[in-house]
């Protein structure tokens, strides 16, 4: 779908050892069982089903929640309720 790029504070860049982060959008559909999405890093603590109308408030970076609201009729487009 995209990306989102940003630039990390100076005093998290010195902790992280990363400038700027890029992260890639995309929007799938999961036909699995729900006990089949476990996370495999530690980076990923929880994975979790949430309604679209509740994703604004969940979101947490500006730069997230921007995108999502920029391309929130693309995301409803690709979401087929059965």
């Amino acid at each position: 779908m995209g990306t989102i790029e940003f630039e990390f504070p100076a005093a998290m860049q010195e902790k992280l050892g990363f400038e700027r982060q890029v992260t890639h959008i995309f929007l799938l559909e999961f036909l699995g069982e729900r006990a089949q999405l476990q996370p495999k890093t530690e980076e990923i603590s929880e994975v979790e089903f949430v309604k679209i109308d509740q994703m604004d408030e969940r979101l947490k970076l500006v730069e997230t929640k921007n995108f999502f609201q920029n391309n929130l009729g693309v995301i409803k487009s690709g979401i087929f309720l059965r």
